[in-house]
Order: C-alpha cells, then structure tokens, then sequence
C-alpha cells in the first residue's frame, strides 16, 4: 500500500466553556504525525496576542497501550518545540478586526523525522488508544468561535510494521521554591532520551539591567544515570547552539515565548541509535533553579514494545 492521510476529526467545536475532547486513534497503520489545525474569530476591536490564541490548546495526550495518558504536552510548549525538528508551523498575524477568521496549526510527531515517513519510527499499529485536547475557556475581548481539524498521516502496516519507537513527552510542571532547588524529572520508561525541552517563567531576555546571567528560572540541567551525572551539567544559554528556533520580533513571530529553549541529545543523529541509551536504566533531568518560580520540564523520549521499569 503506501502513505496514508486521514481525517480523524472534522470542524469540531472546543466550546466556550473549558474542556476535554476526546477521539479514537487505534489504527491499522504507523502512525507518522497528527496535525491539530485550530480555527478561531476574532473577538471585539482590542488587541489579542497569538499567546492567547494558542492557548486556547491547553493541552494534548496521547493514550496507548503502554499508558493513559503515556504522552502529554501543553500547546504553546508544543508550538515552540516543533522548529527543533523540523517543522514549519502556520499561525494567523495579530489583528484588531472584530470577526476576524484566525487559526493555528500544531503537528504532534508521533516520529523524530515527521516530514520523512519512510523513517522506520512511529505510533505502531494498534498501540494507540485516543488522543485528549483540553480546551481553556474563552477569554473576553480575545478570540471565540474554536474549531478544529484533526488528522493523521502514516504507512501502511506492510511497508512499516515495526516502527523503531514513539515519540513520547513525559510533562513535568512544578514551582521551584528557592534558588539553587533541585528538582528531579523521572525519564522512563523509555528506550532512547533524545533531549530536553524547558519553559521557564524568566529568560534570559528577561533579566534586567545589570542582573547576573544565572537568575533565569533554570540556571542549569544535567541527566544523571542512577543519580550519577552522565551529560552535564550545563547552563541553559548553552543550549542556543541546538535550537533550530530563533527570537524575532516580526508578526507572526518564530517563539511564542522565549522562556521555550530545547536541549538536543541526538534526536536527529544519523546513525541507527537516536540519543542516550536508557532502556532498564534510571535516568533522570536534575534541574537546579536560578529564580523560585513556575517551571516545566519535558524529557524527550522514544517507546516501543511494553516498557515496566521506571
């Protein structure tokens, strides 16, 4: 057969109110990405940021076989990860026009490689269960009307039966309470770490005159093996040479926020093996704060098979 693209949902309605809307994705097929296309008006003549837009997306999961929800992600930290591998993202310019069509499209890449399907990765057939999208209340004067547009593109099981993972977000949001706090995120289970992606309140960009360059909300992180520190520990700052995403202050702008920033372990390596080798191992992200404040941390990670270690 050969690739597939099909409409899982079709101009549903989030709602006004908040809530979880829910749909099945138990496929015969590999699945290679979801693509969530978001369809919005324009609400009263005031400005609204495309912050505001996006997160009307709260948050996205993916149920499988292996866990309920086994992936989870917020919106916007899925709209700022997407350039890391790869992936060109739509999103509306601001407007101040009332009834104004505006939309924005998020990709959930079930695979490392989600503009190459032929890439042996993916959601196997039959390991899926359904996908959640918690949907926030609308905001007066901001945007109403939400729609979305849910579809899935993949191979066929003949070409690629066996894919050599899934790729996984495992969501950590906690605040950190002092300075120099650690906090440990659990990685497994998985087989391969590909990276790290960070959202922390205050960014570089955001410091003051004069203030130390350590005072961002992760003043540094490091991946430990059975607590012994493997990679690291390294400053944030130091993870600009990774991103494939840059600051810009053109409309519509590449980051929602700059507090977004993705630490790479090999989740394009060209090689058979993507990233750290983690399977049966505890692994974890240390993270040490640099501010207290509101914090959250994404170990990357590929699955397949059935996985009960942690």
């Amino acid at each position: 057969m050969g690739l597939i693209v099909a409409s899982v949902r079709n101009q549903r309605s989030f709602t006004a109110n908040a809530t979880t809307l829910q749909d099945d994705c138990k496929f015969s097929f590999t699945a290679n990405a979801f693509h969530l296309n978001v369809f919005c008006l324009k609400l009263t003549t005031g400005a609204a940021t495309l912050q505001q837009m996006v997160d009307k997306v709260d948050q996205f999961r993916i149920a499988t076989v292996r866990g309920q929800p086994e992936s989870t992600v917020d919106g916007d930290d899925l709209f700022d990860f997407l350039p890391n591998i790869g992936i060109q993202r739509f999103i509306s310019a601001t407007s101040t026009t009332d009834n104004d069509p505006m939309g924005f499209g998020l990709t959930y890449p079930c695979s490392p490689f989600p503009n190459d399907p032929t890439k042996n990765y993916g959601l196997a057939p039959n390991d899926g269960i359904q996908t959640e999208i918690d949907g926030s209340a609308d905001v007066a004067g901001d945007y109403d009307n939400f729609t979305y547009d849910l579809t899935v593109e993949g191979l066929t099981a003949d070409i690629k039966p066996s894919p050599q993972g899934f790729l996984k977000f495992t969501r950590d949001s906690f605040n950190s309470n002092a300075v120099g706090e650690e906090r440990f995120t659990n990685v497994g289970p998985s087989r391969r770490l590909l990276g790290t992606f960070n959202f922390q309140t205050t960014s570089f960009e955001d410091l003051a005159a004069a203030a130390a360059v350590n005072t961002t909300g992760i003043r540094e992180q490091a991946v430990t093996y059975s607590d012994a520190i493997r990679i690291g520990p390294y400053k944030p700052f130091r993870s600009w040479g990774m991103d494939k995403a840059f600051m810009t202050t053109a409309s519509p702008s590449m980051y929602l926020d700059d507090g977004h920033f993705f630490s790479d372990y090999g989740i394009h390596n060209a090689t058979s093996e993507l990233g750290l080798n983690t399977a049966g191992a505890t692994v974890k992200i240390r993270t040490t704060a640099g501010v207290a404040e509101a914090t959250r941390v994404y170990p990357v990670s590929l699955v397949w098979g059935y996985l009960t270690w942690v």
